[in-house]
C-alpha cells in the first residue's frame, strides 16, 4: 500500500541504514536517509519537514532527549519521533519519551515491528491486533511510550 508520508531515517552505520531504507520503501513510505542528525537543517530546507524521523541513539549529540527536542522544533512540536537503540539505559529512554519520542525500540531490530509501530502512527489507525502489538513490543525488548 502506498503511502505519501515522508520519513526520515537518521543511522550512522550505512549498512543498517541501507537496509532499514529498503525496508521502508518496500512498505511504501518516501523515505531520507541522514547519515547524521547534523544533516537535518539543509535537509529541512531542501525537503522540508518529514512526517515522521526515526532516530538511531548512537547517533546522539548532547543526549538523546535534546536530540528528540531538535527534531521537533525544527520540524514541528506534533513531529513523531521514533527512537532505536541499541545501548540507551532505560533512564535515557524515558527521558526521550518525555521529550517527546513516540516509540523507543531496541536494536537488534525486528523490522515488522517497526513497520507496524510507523503504520500506527503515520496512518493515524489503530492497529487491528492493538494488544498483540503491544505484547510484542514488550517482548522484543522494546519500550513502548503512548
Amino acid at each position: 500500500m502506498p503511502h505519501d508520508q515522508n520519513v526520515w531515517l537518521v543511522e550512522h552505520d550505512k549498512p543498517t541504514r541501507m537496509a532499514l531504507g529498503r525496508l521502508l520503501r518496500s512498505k511504501g513510505w518516501q523515505v531520507r536517509e541522514l547519515a547524521r542528525r547534523s544533516q537535518a537543517v539543509p535537509y529541512w530546507r531542501t525537503f522540508g519537514a518529514p512526517d515522521l524521523v526515526i532516530l538511531d541513539a548512537a547517533e546522539v549529540g548532547e543526549t538523546l532527549a535534546q536530540d528528540v527536542r531538535m527534531f521537533r522544533r525544527l520540524c514541528g512540536p506534533g513531529l513523531p519521533v521514533v527512537v532505536l537503540t541499541a545501548k540507551a539505559s532505560l533512564a535515557q529512554l524515558a527521558e526521550a519519551y518525555v521529550a517527546g519520542a513516540s516509540f523507543c525500540l531496541t536494536q537488534p531490530l525486528d523490522t515488522e515491528l517497526l513497520a507496524k509501530a510507523l503504520e500506527y502512527i503515520l496512518d493515524d489507525l489503530p492497529p487491528k491486533r492493538a494488544g498483540k502489538i503491544e505484547l510484542e513490543l514488550l517482548t522484543a525488548d522494546g519500550f513502548y511510550f503512548g
